[in-house]
């Protein structure tokens, strides 16, 4: 098994300080080269459960399992790299200050590879990121072309698992079949796994091989949804 959550319970604490269950036993396993659908609606803590995989928030109970092995959040620098997370906002990753140039250059830079322009639109062009996209800042570009960016940028560092988060949900029709498309090709290629969050039913029957279904803070493996 690529990476594994058992047993996961998490409580937070609202505004008017109520202790809110987001998890309440959350189970989720995936594979390399698999992509596994989770399946919810708001609020039911499938994000919840994003984010304790890739390592940034921690359970209060339950473990997580990379490789084989028990890790514990924070991860070391290795895991923490082969471990990364696509968010629904795209812009959330970019820094509004920097151009889009500015931006790709730090995956480089973390990975001792030749941060030129030349390089990076050269890894970039599959993705549609073009010459004229490297000089702009993150306001004046798409929200797909901004999606298309940001996963150019996470597999620079070559990951093993990727959390999908919703990745598609702000997209129009055309972006979304895109960054899908993309997706496949680069699992194809590497064998990298997924674990798709999503509340379109469709779309994560048509893009993940196994599912969960969670409600209410509790995780289920269906055979179909």
């Amino acid at each position: 098994m690529l990476i594994e959550a058992k047993g996961l319970k998490k409580t937070y604490k609202n505004n008017k300080g109520v202790r809110i269950e987001a998890l309440r036993n959350a189970n989720v396993a995936v594979r390399e080269n698999e992509c596994v659908g989770l399946f919810g609606s708001s609020g039911s803590g499938k994000s919840t459960i994003g984010q304790i995989m890739v390592g940034l928030l921690p359970p209060d109970e339950g473990s997580i399992s990379y490789r084989g092995k028990s890790v514990k959040i924070p991860y070391g620098k290795g895991i923490r790299r082969e471990i990364q997370m696509l968010y629904q906002h795209p812009e959330v990753s970019f820094n509004p200050k920097l151009t889009l140039l500015r931006s790709l250059i730090e995956p480089y830079q973390l990975m001792g590879i030749d941060p030129s322009r030349e390089r990076i639109l050269e890894d970039n062009y599959r993705f549609g990121i073009y010459a004229e996209h490297l000089e702009r800042y993150p306001g004046e570009l798409s929200g797909g072309e901004l999606q298309r960016a940001a996963l150019a940028r996470i597999l620079v560092l070559k990951p093993r698992f990727i959390v999908l988060d919703e990745p598609t949900s702000m997209l129009d029709a055309i972006s979304q079949a895109q960054v899908v498309q993309i997706l496949r090709e680069i699992q194809k290629e590497t064998g990298v796994g997924y674990l798709f969050i999503t509340h379109n039913k469709a779309l994560c029957q048509a893009f993940s091989s196994r599912f969960y279904r969670i409600r209410e803070g509790i995780t289920e493996e269906v055979s179909s949804l």
